[in-house]
């Protein structure tokens, strides 16, 4: 956060005249940063005028509204905020755009699974091969993420520790009877998830994935 700090005062101090960026992208670039430093009110602040159409994005894909709600999604679910994640979460799901930065569909599992769990699941039934077969190493981490608090939220909300599913021989934990257990589900995503936060940690000379799955994990 120390490197974040210096080089968000450089973007502020940038008057943006040589390249393309949108008064929308940089707003939301300063609403995630404010997040993640968990200063919160300049982040609603800055909401505000997005959210009344004051900066806009110049076309659908980038829609400055829908970049917001994911940023605000994810701050949710990290701080274990679990109801409004999922007002976030109802949104991005049901709004127009096909983009796939839109579309987190790991994420909505976790953000809504403490409202409404039997949606989440339903989610996971359709989405979990995509999540599986997902090469950029960032996306399957925040990927598994989603899918490891899904789950440790699920054996919450469910009153069994079972779950049917009808996964295909594909899936590292598959067995005949399509029966899993939510505790062994969470424990490998988590698992997964953790060897690839290692890789960047290890890369990059921080903490950070680490402390950011754990207490994505840890509020779940």
């Amino acid at each position: 956060m120390e490197s974040a700090s210096k080089a968000f005062h450089n973007f502020k101090q940038y008057n943006g005249k040589d390249y393309y960026c949108e008064p929308a992208c940089a707003a939301n670039t300063e609403i995630n940063y404010y997040l993640h430093k968990n200063k919160k009110e300049k982040a609603d602040k800055i909401s505000k005028d997005i959210i009344n159409s004051k900066i806009t994005s110049y076309n659908y894909e980038t829609n400055a509204l829908l970049r917001m709600k994911s940023n605000y999604m994810e701050y949710y679910i990290l701080d274990g905020n679990y109801k409004k994640a999922a007002e976030s979460a109802y949104i991005l799901e049901h709004s127009g755009s096909q983009a796939k930065e839109f579309k987190p569909w790991a994420s909505f599992m976790c953000g809504y699974v403490h409202s409404r769990p039997s949606h989440s699941l339903r989610i996971y039934k359709k989405h979990w091969k995509e999540c599986h077969e997902e090469h950029n190493p960032g996306d399957r981490y925040d990927s598994f993420k989603y899918i490891a608090c899904f789950f440790k939220g699920l054996w919450k909300e469910k009153s069994t520790d079972t779950v049917k599913l009808m996964l295909d021989s594909s899936f590292p934990l598959y067995n005949k009877e399509n029966i899993y257990n939510t505790r062994n589900m969470a424990e490998y995503y988590y698992k997964e998830a953790e060897e690839i936060a290692k890789k960047f940690d290890k890369r990059n000379g921080t903490d950070k994935y680490i402390k950011e799955l754990e207490m994505s994990f840890a509020n779940a």
